[in-house]
């Protein structure tokens, strides 16, 4: 027995601080459909990321799953950081069905970002 998925898809961008501290939506959910995360990463535009714990990307549920994290400490000013790196961690919504129509979405985890003044993100995920 075999499993189809769909087509692989891309959510990139730049997001500014201000969209990160307050949560930006990088994939909206679709339907009665679920998304797998199998790719990401972030790189610090305008100086490195400061006082942060972590940038996280998420599932957009109002109990949100993470599939993964960027640690403040590695999101030095034009270092891509991509998963499975040090200074990243894959959680319990990577590789695997997100909720039914969950979207995903980057934000802050600890206290506001401060000096850089984007991220530029790519994430490869499939909609099944």
């Amino acid at each position: 027995m075999s499993t189809t998925y769909g087509k692989q898809r891309i959510a990139r961008g730049k997001a500014t601080i201000a969209q990160l501290n307050a949560g930006l939506v990088i994939a909206p959910g679709i339907g009665e459909r679920s998304i797998i995360v199998n790719s990401a990463s972030c790189r610090a535009i305008g100086g490195a990321v400061t006082a942060v714990t972590t940038i996280d990307l998420q599932s957009t549920n109002g109990t949100p799953v993470v599939a993964a994290t960027f640690a403040q400490a590695q999101l030095t000013q034009n270092t891509l950081l991509e998963v499975p790196a040090t200074g990243t961690t894959m959680g319990a919504g990577w590789n695997t069905e997100l909720g039914l129509g969950d979207g995903l979405k980057l934000i802050k985890n600890g206290v506001d970002i401060a000096t850089a003044t984007h991220v530029e993100y790519i994430v490869g995920y499939t909609v099944v």
